[in-house]
């Protein structure tokens, strides 16, 4: 089981609490006492600090929309402004019918893009004829030619 859910358990009553450090000397419960009180001190400044820091970031956004209502601007202006300057599309390749002939002499259609990888008996058909891809795209597809 988890160490903090067995110790939170053992410190959630004073009976639990009391029968823990029945043998514990005084001093040693004093020590543990003044260990305990300086995290708890140090638990309060880091809530304190972090309260500080989102009432700060609070107040900086107020101050921002005010400055934007009075000089007329909407958050919407903002983020069309943004995108509009930052956001490029990448463009995707498109993909055609592609018609080759085997080392048989089967002819065979493929349906693929004009980038990247292809069949392997495609490829061995255009290093033969030295070919390039797109000449090989059915017309009903594309107006490029075919490769027969």
């Amino acid at each position: 089981m988890n160490t903090i859910d067995d110790i939170l358990k053992h410190l959630s009553s004073k009976r639990r609490v009391r029968y823990l450090f029945r043998d514990t000397h005084i001093s040693d419960i004093e020590k543990i006492i003044k260990l305990m009180n300086s995290i708890l001190e140090e638990k309060k400044h880091k809530h304190q600090a972090e309260t500080a820091k989102l009432k700060a970031r609070k107040k900086y956004a107020k101050e921002i929309q005010k400055l934007m209502v009075d000089k007329g601007l909407s958050l919407e202006d903002l983020c069309h402004e943004l995108n509009s300057s930052t956001t490029t599309r990448r463009s995707i390749p498109t993909k055609h019918n592609f018609e080759y002939l085997t080392l048989s002499g089967d002819t065979v259609q493929w349906y693929g893009s004009s980038t990247g990888r292809v069949p392997r008996d495609f490829q061995r058909y255009l290093d033969k004829t030295g070919k390039n891809r797109m000449q090989c795209v059915l017309p009903n597809t594309s107006p490029e030619s075919t490769c027969n």
